[in-house]
């Protein structure tokens, strides 16, 4: 393994696949776990097919966008109108970031006097483009190259484009990177003023929020809910930058405090060269009114921003797609977006007052910030919008995600560790096996009224988490750093003297997140589990050493969605008229191979219609991992007649056996593991009856490679 690919697997999560062109060889890696210490391993995946079934796997967005039938009719409706212009003319046409193909057949099928040059940077998604553009007839008029837009030069070309034609938006808009793609192919003269471009340009839509509704996932917990830990201002500092966010669900679980404004007066231009942002960006001052509520003395902390975007397809052409939700059908591959804005930038206003917004953007980010609004004058919807000066830096991405704080937020998970390592011996030898201390600062002995224990914090992850729980630790609960260390290394690699006093731990305590596992609470816990077991082989533990949670249960239960969630996750079979099974044959039933990480309860309307059963009950550490899969079933006994669209599975931790229960399918974990189960091959959908099964078989790494497999009958 070279230094780039080294350096490819360091970084890389276990929702990655990492592929790699070695000469004529395509090496195709997938994330696993390792069961002789925990932690993650990358194993080859030599099965045919591999590079774009993995790849698909993890691009949640694309087979939602493919069925979604407004985008899909407005872009032809605007490559139509485009082509036009040039009837009769032979000429060229370019397409940015190709995916399936589909704009350029979409270009090919408008006048058969167009010849199409498609650019695809992923070499598993360029082939399945070639592979539809074949079975689609269009291979002399559709050529895919797997190259990125930047290698383009302008004598490779037949002539000048007379038609720029992508898709690179994101929830955000500018996040995929269209702003400096064009810019570049416009300086470079790859193509010019007369090229007709789409999409012409996108607008931003935004909403401020209270803070109350979107404090859990900006903030870390308030000083005093994980017993004596103190986070201090470090933590209330903490911001993130901007987080897909569903707009259904937004006014029930977020409060708006204001009506819509723009945040940037001129929009976002891409099909013209003199109009498009530079690189540093803009900075737009918003006067923004608050809405009254109750009575007029009533105060409000803004804290947080929502916003969506309105894309014009063509120019004065009329053709505009928006992402605010209820514009069109349900769509689930542009949600809108939130901004939570950092301690600094909260402002506590009269309802009915009004406050600055100060908006930027850079190349491929948009944040916020917010003060009081000077002067008297009273502000219109838009007032003093337009473009000040060059963005700044937006903020810095923090030691943890908002689905991380969200969860670190939950009162009966605080709950849960609190009342369990209460019941901790006084003088253990701790040793915390999480990412992030949290659960040793509980334990520590230096908080009044403690006991005299002694915590070593195992930190597994990126160093930046391992220093954020130093300064957690030091700065804002004193720590006696002879009682108190933090270990930065691999679980394979920790040794007893690097534990405090160089001594043997007596209890193995975690709170079973990882980062590299990220909010996959199933991973995590089946982690949790492999490193125990390694540690104690290692004997870094001593004879009967106690763990927490010494259970785990990994439970499943049946749902059914009622915003139009399952229509966005199934077999594409055409669009806009073009042949699309070569991507079913590939990719159709990843969904119901692989789990999708779906923020269900914050999110989207759904509703339980089984039993909860637990499919898997494991004694952490225990198990003989080597020659012992873990696995088992459940019958899920259908209490909601009706079709079924999905199956959750998620965990129910056990304080010590017997005692304290805690489960994760709960609104403050954003990443519940969703499995879609229709089966489409059938004429119609099943209907279940009150009373009727479904089996859940759960397998632990069970020779597959795959780090648990999930079988629905």
């Amino acid at each position: 393994m070279n230094a780039e690919m080294l350096a490819a697997v360091n970084a890389a999560t276990s929702s990655d696949v990492l592929t790699f062109c070695i000469e004529d060889f395509e090496i195709t890696l997938y994330p696993s776990l390792d069961r002789e210490s925990g932690g993650l391993r990358w194993l080859q995946d030599t099965t045919e097919n591999a590079a774009i079934r993995r790849h698909l796997a993890t691009k949640r967005w694309l087979i939602p966008m493919l069925l979604d039938t407004p985008r899909n009719t407005l872009y032809a409706k605007a490559i139509s109108q485009a082509v036009a212009k040039f009837r009769g003319d032979s000429t060229t046409s370019l397409d940015i970031g190709t995916g399936t193909g589909l704009l350029a057949m979409l270009t090919a099928k408008a006048d058969n006097n167009f010849r199409v040059m498609s650019l695809e940077m992923s070499s598993p998604m360029a082939n399945l483009a070639s592979s539809i553009v074949s079975s689609n007839d269009l291979s002399d008029r559709v050529e895919i190259k797997p190259i990125h837009s930047a290698t383009v030069q302008p004598d490779s070309m037949p002539s000048v484009p007379s038609l720029c034609t992508s898709e690179l938006l994101d929830y955000q808009l500018i996040g995929e990177g269209i702003i400096p793609t064009l810019r570049d192919l416009f300086q470079r003269s790859v193509i010019t003023k007369d090229t007709v471009v789409v999409p012409s340009n996108g607008q931003i839509y935004a909403r401020l929020l209270s803070f109350e509704g979107v404090r859990r996932y900006g903030s870390f917990p308030e000083d005093g809910m994980y017993e004596n830990v103190s986070f201090g201002e470090y933590g209330e500092s903490c911001c993130h930058r901007v987080i897909p966010f569903q707009g259904l669900k937004v006014g029930e679980r977020l409060e708006f405090v204001s009506d819509k404004f723009a945040p940037f007066a001129d929009g976002f231009v891409f099909d013209d060269a003199d109009m498009i942002p530079r690189p540093e960006g803009r900075v737009c001052k918003v006067n923004v009114e608050i809405e009254r509520g109750g009575g007029d003395d009533d105060e409000v902390v803004v804290g947080g921003v929502f916003f969506y975007w309105d894309l014009e397809l063509l120019r004065n052409s009329g053709l505009k797609y928006s992402t605010e939700y209820g514009a069109q059908q349900f769509q689930d591959h542009w949600p809108g977006s939130l901004f939570v804005l950092s301690e600094l930038s909260r402002v506590k206003v009269k309802r009915g007052g009004a406050v600055e917004v100060t908006c930027e953007h850079d190349d491929s980010n948009v944040w916020f910030t917010v003060c009081k609004r000077k002067g008297n004058k009273r502000p219109k919807f838009g007032d003093d919008a337009g473009n000040v000066i060059a963005a700044r830096v937006p903020p810095a991405l923090p030691a943890f995600s908002a689905a991380r704080l969200n969860m670190l937020n939950s009162p009966d998970r605080a709950k849960f560790f609190n009342g369990a390592l209460g019941l901790a011996l006084e003088g253990a030898r701790i040793l915390d096996v999480s990412d992030f201390c949290l659960l040793g600062l509980i334990l520590n002995s230096t908080a009044e009224g403690g006991t005299n224990n002694s915590v070593t914090s195992l930190e597994s992850c990126d160093p930046k988490v391992a220093m954020h729980s130093a300064t957690v630790a030091q700065l804002h609960n004193g720590v006696d750093v002879d009682k108190f260390a933090i270990v930065n290394c691999a679980a394979s690699d920790l040794r007893v003297d690097h534990l405090v006093g160089g001594e043997k731990v007596s209890l193995i305590v975690s709170e079973c997140w990882y980062e590299k596992m990220e909010d996959n609470m199933v991973l995590c816990a089946l982690n949790f589990h492999y490193t125990c077991a390694g540690l104690l082989k290692q004997g870094i533990s001593t004879e009967g050493c106690a763990v927490f949670p010494s259970v785990f249960r990994i439970m499943a239960v049946a749902i059914r969605f009622r915003d139009g969630m399952q229509d966005a996750y199934k077999r594409v079979k055409e669009v806009e008229g073009f042949d699309h099974s070569d991507l079913d044959a590939v990719g159709a039933d990843c969904y119901k191979n692989y789990d999708l990480g779906i923020d269900l309860f914050n999110q989207y309307n759904f509703e339980v219609v089984s039993e909860a059963k637990d499919c898997c009950c494991v004694e952490v550490g225990i198990e003989e991992t080597e020659s012992v899969s873990l696995g088992g079933e459940g019958v899920l006994k259908i209490k909601n007649a009706g079709v079924v669209d999905a199956v959750v599975c998620f965990v129910e931790f056990e304080a010590f056996k017997g005692g304290d229960i805690f489960s994760t399918f709960e609104k403050h974990f954003s990443s519940q593991r969703v499995r879609f189960i229709r089966d489409e091959d059938k004429k119609s959908e099943k209907v279940y009856e009150v009373g009727d099964e479904l089996t859940v078989a759960f397998r632990a790494d069970s020779g597959s490679g795959e780090p648990y497999n999930v079988y629905i009958t």
